[in-house]
């Protein structure tokens, strides 16, 4: 699932086994990238696979702007950032490089 950015998803029994990587994606998440609006609500669900992001990364959801509800879930999983990758972000955390000095 990509990303949520209106109305309501319900996910129940869902599963993945599969990695994700999205390293030029701003939200990488084993279930769903991002909700930028709307909800979602995941039951009974599972993620086994690794993540890995280019900003936000999760188990379950890479992103979470509004609203979310996870009953008898879980995610098994190795979750990382690569800082830098998506939109020349500092390791620091500061922005873009390039918008900000020190």
């Amino acid at each position: 699932m990509g990303s949520v950015t209106d109305g309501t998803l319900s996910m129940t029994g869902c599963a993945d086994a599969g990695a994700v990587k999205a390293l030029k994606s701003a939200a990488a998440g084993g279930l769903v990238g991002s909700v930028l609006s709307g909800s979602v609500t995941i039951q009974r669900s599972y993620q086994y696979g690794d993540v890995l992001g280019g900003v936000c990364a999760g188990g379950l959801m890479g992103q979470l702007a509004e609203q979310a509800e996870c009953t008898a879930s879980y995610s098994y999983a190795a979750v990382s950032v690569r800082c830098g990758e998506y939109g020349n972000l500092r390791p620091d955390g500061l922005g873009r490089g390039k918008d900000r000095q020190r």
